[in-house]
């Protein structure tokens, strides 16, 4: 994988799969992950009624951050077989890792 100046975001050892579940708020997503629901935290306020309907396959990152409240992050969703990244803060970096490592 590429590193970018800040290494990468998306690394394999902490990106999954999971199932989207529901939203409660604009920064909170519920998801199943092997049949265990997690909450996870949704970097992006937008809607995204389109992209996160029940049961659309979305990719997360676990933070090295014990100390997080949700220690994973929501980085895309899958929308008629492509990846479309929902992380607005690193929209760029999570780019250029997808590319490298997929």
């Amino acid at each position: 994988m590429t590193k970018t100046s800040r290494g990468p975001y998306v690394d394999a050892a902490t990106r999954q799969t999971a199932r989207f579940l529901s939203r409660p708020n604009r920064f909170v997503v519920r998801c199943s992950i092997d049949g265990v629901e997690h909450t996870t935290y949704l970097p992006n306020p937008d809607r995204l009624t389109e992209l996160l309907l029940s049961n659309t396959r979305i990719w997360l990152t676990r933070s090295t951050n014990t100390s997080k409240k949700m220690p994973l992050t929501v980085v895309g969703a899958e929308r008629l077989g492509k990846l479309v990244i929902l992380d607005t803060h690193a929209t760029n970096r999570i780019s250029v890792d997808l590319i490298d490592t997929d």
